[in-house]
């Protein structure tokens, strides 16, 4: 009996379109990440920690497609000894061999910080709004120091002093911005803090205190007696361009610790002495001073910053000991160098007021504990 033929192109077909399909077999990748959630709160410090679950699944498939032939062959031998051969049935048998293997790895991945966190947006932003409110208030009223520093040499004041028109304020531009400091507490800030700038009464007070403090340092306790008559044109020239040189000087010191500070609540201000974020006053308070764009010694730099260059341009032929009592002295780079120390110890005293901050002023105008900034 012959044996049926099998159609074994198209079986053949199948089979190998079938290999290509297994060997293409896809390979594919998860990752699940779980992290701590941020309170939304009002914490400013604890321990939190982030775990990253990392899931790889890669599954491989290998296909071998093997074919054998069989072929029955009948053989006859004639008497005439002729070998005739007959082919009876040929037959293909394929085997297909498939192996899929597949590979899980999983990696957990924890990091744990003791470190703060920083402050809310919210609380961040009361925070600036603050101490640029601080910053305008002050130099509000150094533009009234100056104002009648001038008003009084030329005599202009009538029957009023130059320490009553201190606080005076003629033109109402400290009472509007301090107006201003009342609004940003209200509308920005709500009681949301509890460190730094928490009252806006205080931190006007302070704004206030650092320009007329700042008079008193420079000219001494009695104004009308220190300030020169503008008939002395030098010496009147001399004593007002110094008062602007270090209302300049006060006023860089503050718009850098503001910007310091912002930069330290969000975590961003190159201070390596200090904890990031700010969540603590005694890292604030490494602010004071914090020049990395220069531009405080610009402003205040004893060898040739603005103070330095006021005088040695506007004060060459003046009696320096008697037109800046607060420093005694005649020689240029030793008064450069008084007047910034009182700009130091002022700015100091004042934003420690405004921030309730406990840096030592003593220390930081000239680097010693000697009674200079009490």
């Amino acid at each position: 009996m012959q044996e049926r033929k099998r159609p074994w192109p198209h079986v053949l077909g199948r089979l190998v379109g079938l290999a290509l399909m297994l060997s293409a077999w896809p390979v594919w990748a998860g990752q699940v990440s779980l992290r701590a959630e941020t309170p939304t709160g009002g914490e400013s410090t604890g321990t939190f920690a982030q775990t990253s679950v990392n899931t790889i699944t890669q599954t491989t498939t290998d296909t071998f497609v093997a074919t054998y032939a069989h072929t029955q062959i009948s053989t006859t031998v004639s008497t005439n000894g002729t070998v005739t051969q007959t082919v009876i049935s040929t037959s293909i048998d394929t085997v297909t061999s498939t192996s899929i293997s597949t590979l899980i790895s999983t990696s957990v991945d924890t990091i744990t910080s003791g470190g703060a966190r920083a402050l809310p947006r919210a609380a961040q932003k009361c925070m600036n709004e603050i101490n640029k409110s601080f910053a305008r208030v002050a130099k509000a009223q150094c533009k009234e120091m100056r104002d009648c520093i001038k008003l009084g040499s030329a005599n202009r004041l009538g029957s009023q002093s130059i320490e009553e028109c201190l606080s005076a304020d003629y033109k109402t531009k400290v009472a509007q911005a301090r107006a201003r400091t009342l609004d940003v507490s209200s509308d920005t800030c709500g009681g949301m803090l509890d460190f730094g700038p928490t009252d806006p009464n205080a931190v006007n007070r302070a704004a206030v205190s650092a320009g007329v403090s700042l008079a008193h340092g420079v000219f001494g306790e009695d104004l009308h007696a220190a300030i020169l008559p503008s008939t002395d044109r030098r010496g009147s020239k001399c004593q007002r361009s110094v008062a602007k040189a270090v209302v300049k000087c006060l006023e860089a010191k503050l718009d850098e610790f503001n910007r310091c500070k912002k930069r330290g609540l969000d975590g961003s201000a190159m201070l390596p002495e200090a904890n990031l974020p700010f969540t603590d006053p005694n890292d604030i308070a490494l602010c004071m001073g914090h020049d990395p764009r220069g531009k405080i010694a610009r402003a205040c730099d004893p060898q040739g910053g603005g103070i330095r260059k006021a005088i040695g341009t506007r004060c060459f032929a003046s009696n320096l000991a008697a037109a800046f009592p607060g420093c005694g002295t005649s020689e240029l780079g030793e008064l450069a160098e008084c007047l910034d120390e009182i700009v130091e110890c002022r700015a100091c005293r004042a934003l420690n007021e405004a921030d309730g901050l406990a840096r030592d002023c003593d220390e930081l105008d000239d680097g010693q504990l000697n009674g200079s900034c009490p």
